[in-house]
């Protein structure tokens, strides 16, 4: 409803284990709404969980590529070096 009204959907996957039956079934959740969100918060170990990709910059490309406007990933430490 709030996408059909235009709203800006936002969405965090803020994956906890515990919280899950398992990791299978949290991915598959995670995953199914990624569809409607317009900017996705993400942390660098939640991308590989998610997408697959080992890469935090290669998961954020696949999910633009699946239509989400936005990506901002989280990581773990920065090394300000190769930040662009």
């Amino acid at each position: 409803m709030a996408k059909e009204s235009g709203a800006i959907i936002s969405y965090d996957p803020n994956y906890r284990a515990p919280l899950w039956f398992d990791q299978e079934t949290a991915v598959t959740e995670m995953r199914s709404v990624l569809e409607l969100a317009d900017i996705v918060k993400i942390s660098e170990d939640e991308t590989t969980l998610i997408t697959g990709r080992e890469n935090h910059t290669d998961a954020a490309s696949a999910l633009l590529d699946q239509g989400t406007g936005c990506v901002v990933v989280t990581l773990d430490s920065v090394d300000t070096r190769t930040m662009i």
